[in-house]
């Protein structure tokens, strides 16, 4: 199975763990039915089947071609590490910072990390319970709020497939990695725009805007855009 395939599997049966452990055990009746252990491990067999390699197209190879020039190579992965690290500093700082109020207190805000905390029991509260409980809201709203609870799992996924993948020679796939990161967080903001129109970063939210747009530097192709500026600044 494909790398990314691992890493999904993983934050999936993290994600049910967390699941369980915030019903106080009272999934795990569900789970012990045979439907349960179908709904179960149905995600890590979907999963599987996306990410499988096949050993044909192994065997068989990729066609021929010239070998690319060793400075060059070095050069690029040198260049992608350094774009790399920068953005990893930039990542934890937005983590750091505030992404929106909570608490008991006025004033009081949640960083990243408590977002990821929480980001299982939430995205399971509002994908299973919370259309029963708030009758009237609107899809494209109940809509925004899951993809939001899911965007420091999405964040996070990105990151570290970037870097394994990364570390394994395979720079090409921080482009989809990049593209999965800004889309994901477009299409909330597209939601949250349709809701209540334009929203822009404040003192609550700024570090879920700086880790959202610190996507942008996951591409390390050449054609990026932090590639590309990164290049320009070197010459």
């Amino acid at each position: 199975m494909h790398p990314v395939g691992y890493i999904l599997g993983a934050g999936y049966l993290w994600f049910v763990f967390q699941f369980v452990m915030d019903t106080d055990g009272e999934a795990l009746e569900l789970f012990a039915s045979e439907i349960g252990i179908a709904i179960a491990f149905a995600p890590l067999w979907l999963i599987n089947k996306i990410f499988q390699r096949r050993i044909t197209d192994e065997d068989e190879g990729p066609p021929e071609e010239p070998s690319p020039n060793i400075s060059e190579v070095g050069a690029h992965s040198s260049l992608a590490r350094k774009q790399l690290t920068a953005t990893t500093i930039v990542m934890a700082i937005g983590f750091l910072l505030p992404w929106r109020l909570g608490g008991w207190e006025w004033g009081q805000t949640f960083n990243g990390l408590e977002e990821l905390r929480w980001a299982p029991s939430e995205l399971s509260f509002w994908l299973f319970d919370a259309r029963d409980l708030f009758y009237g809201i609107s899809t494209t709203e109940w809509l925004s709020i899951v993809i939001r609870s899911a965007l420091p799992l999405v964040f996070l996924l990105t990151f570290a497939s970037t870097w394994y993948m990364h570390l394994r020679g395979k720079d090409s796939f921080s482009r989809t990695a990049s593209r999965i990161h800004l889309c994901v967080f477009a299409l909330w903001y597209i939601l949250v725009f349709l809701d209540w129109g334009v929203t822009l970063p404040s003192e609550y939210d700024i570090g879920l805007y700086i880790t959202a747009i610190s996507g942008i530097g996951l591409d390390t192709t050449p054609n990026g855009t932090m590639s590309k500026y990164i290049r320009r600044g070197g010459q």
